[in-house]
């Protein structure tokens, strides 16, 4: 009994070291292989579904699969939100037409305060939303690593200079 199981393990590791290969490398051509623009969703109601981005000051940066109906600001909502960080008036949306990037920017701090329709945008497949931090958190980022290059400066004068 011991010498049957032994085989039949033997014959399982020979089929998945002659299998393998083939799986990966079918995988590996749909995944190089260009993935589509448009998803369905499954569910009693199908609907379109669009692959975009997220980067920047958000609190949840990433990739995201949404309607295809998403506006900007819908989209920021799903990312939790701009951070206290963000600089909202420009942010930008990167798109990819006709193989080249179009960067446009958008002011989400208008469409807030006056509810201006022509502030926000409609996604595409693609996209990549980029929210920029404001120029005091960059102001606060460097003062914050001078602050840490002038804690070792010291150390470094207390330790190699002093008696």
């Amino acid at each position: 009994m011991k010498s049957r199981t032994h085989k039949l393990d033997l014959l399982a590791l020979l089929l998945i070291w002659l299998v393998a290969p083939i799986a990966a490398a079918e995988g590996a051509s749909a995944i190089q292989g260009a993935s589509p623009a448009y998803y369905i969703s499954p569910g009693h109601e199908s609907r379109l579904q669009i692959t975009v981005h997220v980067w920047g000051e958000v609190h949840k940066p990433g990739l995201y699969v949404v309607p295809d109906n998403t506006d900007l600001v819908t989209l920021l909502s799903y990312a939790g939100g701009p951070t206290k960080n963000a600089r909202v008036s420009s942010v930008k949306l990167v798109r990819t037409a006709d193989h080249a990037d179009q960067v446009d920017e958008i002011d989400v701090k208008d469409y807030i305060a006056h509810g201006n329709p022509n502030a926000t945008l409609m996604l595409r497949p693609g996209d990549t939303v980029v929210v920029p931090g404001s120029v005091w958190y960059a102001v606060g980022r460097f003062f914050g690593f001078m602050t840490q290059v002038a804690i070792v400066a010291s150390t470094a004068n207390l330790i190699f200079f002093s008696e």
